[in-house]
């Protein structure tokens, strides 16, 4: 979803993880913001709680019109990957209203269905494909597209039609089986994120184009299609050449970039017209390549193959030498240098002493220091500040991350993130090395004031270490921190 508002790839986005599921940084631009600024009044209604105002993960900013209510509609199961409930004809009505109110002016609108998603549930308004998961699943997106419909049809009826360019896309497929695969979210498999991508333009003839494309790709599109400005920071490309006829002379030499970082590791992909590579960073680091041609349903791994059925061309090879030349451009994110001088300390160098003392351990591998707050107190709507002051007094395993939590008369928030921005994993210290990981807390606006209690801890999947003193540790087993006030 990011992708698709900033034209950016996640690696190449500037993140804020004061939040869990981060939040796109302040700086970066997005496609209601370009928009915005050509004289398009914007809207945007969403049916998931990632997407909460209150949260300001970036998608709102430029938006005239912003409605995550219909989000109240699904229950979350099990966390994030699977709800309950239903949102597609309430989106279609809330976008038809919409339509009625701004249908004088330039308008830019930006539904989100979430209905076609774990879990699978049956629709009375549309027939039955069965009872089977993939069958409940056709059902969904059948029910949707029937309210898709409505909105399209409101546009013929408001005489918008002629005039109104659509783009339908999905943010993500479905594993039912393949490779083992029965979610998404975690894998870079065709089944997951081989989706739909149409687009309508006025005076365009129908046609097909064999060239791959990522959502990257929209939000400059859509600029360019608004007569915009091209957008400096979007990444993508504009496809209106694409949209009117043209074609490269070489389809294969277009890739598309895909990336998936989980608990379950990290995975990086390029896709062309004919060959699928996939890279599984992390943890295995090992590769895959498919022919998408022959082989649509990525059943025979050409990797390494010799003999019948290997890759003779070599577009494996040359695709897995672009793609990791791609990742390590990325690996050290804009701005790493003076990061890295702010929040480690050289060894040997005296670290700095937080303004507030704490002398307390995470097993015998991690010291916590203090912290340091500002301001003190903090007013609602206002940002804390917290930098917290570490030592490492032993190398520590792989798997291992720290948490952060907040508590407080406003709930529990989660705040989990990587330290130094994301530049240092716990597997990167040094014993004796110091760090200073320095998060930014928005408080809401409408948040109780009162006290806040900041913990911490380190956990692997269900192991956690062991915090001490036994006086600051909660019934948890969570380091308690310390606390600051909103007033």
């Amino acid at each position: 979803m990011p992708a698709l508002a900033s034209g950016r790839w996640p690696s190449a986005i500037e993140w804020d993880e004061s939040i869990w599921w981060p939040r796109m940084a302040r700086g970066v631009r997005t496609l209601a913001e370009a928009l915005h600024g050509n004289g398009y009044f914007t809207g945007g209604i969403f049916s998931f709680n990632y997407f909460a105002a209150a949260d300001q993960r970036g998608f709102e900013r430029g938006m005239d019109v912003y409605d995550t209510s219909l989000a109240s509609l699904h229950v979350a199961v099990n966390g994030p990957m699977e709800s309950r409930g239903s949102s597609s004809r309430q989106i279609a009505d809330a976008a038809i209203a919409f339509l009625d109110a701004h249908k004088d002016r330039k308008f830019f609108l930006w539904l989100h269905f979430y209905d076609p998603h774990l879990s699978y549930e049956a629709h009375p308004e549309v027939v039955s494909f069965g009872p089977s998961r993939m069958d409940l699943y056709d059902g969904e997106i059948r029910f949707t597209d029937l309210h898709v419909g409505r909105v399209l049809d409101h546009l013929k009826e408001l005489g918008l039609w002629s005039r109104t360019a659509v783009v339908l896309t999905g943010d993500h497929g479905e594993g039912f089986g393949e490779h083992g695969v029965t979610e998404h979210g975690f894998d870079l498999y065709t089944a997951q994120t081989r989706v739909p991508f149409i687009v309508r333009v006025p005076g365009l003839p129908a046609q097909r184009a064999r060239v791959p494309v990522g959502h990257v790709d929209v939000a400059p599109t859509l600029v360019n299609l608004a007569r915009g400005k091209p957008e400096p920071t979007f990444i993508g490309r504009s496809l209106v050449p694409e949209l009117a006829g043209a074609r490269p002379a070489d389809e294969d030499t277009r890739w598309v970039f895909q990336e998936v970082t989980s608990e379950q590791g990290k995975k990086r992909a390029l896709v062309t017209s004919t060959r699928h590579l996939l890279w599984n960073w992390v943890p295995n680091d090992t590769t895959e390549c498919y022919d998408r041609v022959a082989d649509p349903s990525e059943a025979h791994d050409l990797w390494g193959r010799s003999g019948p059925g290997a890759d003779q061309s070599g577009a494996c090879l040359r695709l897995k030498g672009d793609l990791q030349r791609l990742v390590a451009a990325f690996a050290l994110p804009p701005g790493a240098a003076e990061k890295m001088a702010r929040g480690v300390v050289p060894l040997g160098a005296p670290p700095p002493r937080p303004a507030h003392p704490v002398d307390a351990m995470l097993g015998d591998q991690v010291q916590v220091r203090g912290y340091d707050l500002s301001p003190e107190p903090v007013a609602p709507g206002g940002e804390v500040t917290v930098t917290y002051h570490f030592t490492a007094r032993k190398r520590i395993g792989a798997g291992w991350r720290l948490f952060f939590h907040l508590e407080g008369p406003g709930g529990f928030r989660n705040l989990d993130h990587i330290p130094v921005d994301g530049l240092m994993p716990l597997q990167r210290w040094r014993p004796g090395q110091s760090i200073r990981d320095t998060q930014r807390i928005p408080i809401s606006p409408a948040g109780p004031r009162g006290t806040y209690t900041l913990y911490l801890g380190a956990y692997r999947d269900a192991e956690h270490l062991t915090a001490t003193p036994k006086a600051l540790v909660d019934a948890a087993g969570r380091l308690r921190l310390g606390t600051f006030e909103v007033k």
